[in-house]
């Protein structure tokens, strides 16, 4: 993968997370906040975890070759 798919990927990322973000602004008020926010950061925060991960192993691979 390279730096540029990666940097898209992170993009995409942010805009999904601005989009939940609205997206919970307007549902809030409907269903349990609170649950809902923490099944959203356990899932955000793994996907970060993973293009963190994967970023690092590029950046090891492009410093060794």
């Amino acid at each position: 993968m390279s730096i540029t798919a990666l940097l898209a990927l992170l993009l995409v990322f942010v805009l999904t997370l601005i989009g939940f973000w609205v997206a919970l602004g307007y549902l809030g008020r409907m269903v349990n906040f609170e649950r809902v926010l923490a099944g959203l950061m356990g899932i955000l925060s793994l996907t970060s975890a993973l293009i963190l991960w994967q970023f690092v192993r590029l950046l090891r691979l492009r410093c060794v070759a």
